[in-house]
């Protein structure tokens, strides 16, 4: 039986992460209001501009809290400096190696092709692309994936805090079913090798290398022109690429999902999940 201090001290406790939690959504909600409507200058760089300063905006709320709270991030288990190294080469060559593979299964059973586009420059591809990339990606992590994530699963257990993450980055790209089969979707990968890892260098060279190749092939025209681009060839496809796109995604989500529960499984004697 618990006792009846101790009860008092879990309400407190939960009560506590509950305005914690709130505090730091409602901080960087703010934060990228306001980054999106600063009048920065025009064209792609002004991405890179918002996204260092929406990275720090969420690095000060985060410090901030953590100071409050009188602890560290490595209490949570997150650990900002932890084989950064090996971390980021594992997500780089993983990030390339699957998007190399979707884009293999749309060449294969689609009637996609991909021609090189006669106006690219690769240094002006690579000048852009990398940094403009790179910051947006770790400005996402740091915003998700970092104290949030690790936050919400001290209070709620792995799996609450994975879907809940996931789900509000696919909203936060924006309210459209699009975004919870696309973005939420990978949103549980980007989560899931942030608890693995105890670090955000895995998930965001991850989620680095999955927009740099789709940049690579003028998907990101956004941020940055491509060097080549993909074309619609005649011919009767095995599989329609939407519903090539939709069956990806699944197995995508099927695949999150089966390791979400082995991460939980392999660490159940140590995680809440």
């Amino acid at each position: 039986m618990i006792s009846n201090d101790h009860s008092s001290r879990l309400r407190v406790l939960n009560k506590n992460l509950n305005a914690q939690v709130l505090t730091f959504s409602a901080s960087v909600f703010v934060i990228f209001a306001i980054a999106i409507n600063l009048p920065i200058f025009a064209g792609p760089w002004h991405f890179l501009v918002r996204g260092l300063l929406v990275s720090l905006g969420v690095i000060a709320v985060t410090t901030f809290l953590m100071k409050a709270e009188k602890a560290s991030l490595s209490e949570y288990g997150l650990h900002w400096r932890k084989d950064i190294i090996k971390h980021s080469i594992i997500g780089l060559s993983t990030g390339i190696l699957t998007m190399l593979l979707i884009f293999i299964l749309l060449l294969t059973f689609s009637n996609l092709d991909f021609v090189a586009l006669s106006s690219a420059s690769l240094v002006s591809f690579l000048l852009t692309s990398i940094p403009i990339l790179l910051m947006l990606a770790f400005m996402e992590e740091v915003a998700f994936r970092g104290y949030l994530l690790f936050k919400l699963k001290q209070q709620f257990g792995v799996r609450t805090s994975v879907y809940l993450t996931a789900l509000a980055f696919g909203l936060y790209h924006g309210l459209v079913i699009e975004s919870l089969i696309g973005p939420a979707v990978w949103g549980l990968i980007f989560a899931l090798f942030a608890l693995y890892s105890k670090g955000l260098a895995l998930p965001t060279l991850f989620h680095f290398a999955l927009n740099w190749m789709q940049a690579l092939f003028n998907m990101k025209q956004k941020y940055t022109p491509g060097l080549y681009e993909f074309i619609q060839i005649d011919g009767l496809p095995i599989i329609d690429e939407r519903a090539l796109g939709l069956i990806i995604q699944g197995i995508i989500l099927i695949l999150a999902i089966i390791l979400i529960e082995a991460y939980c499984r392999q660490n159940r004697k140590n995680i809440n999940c």
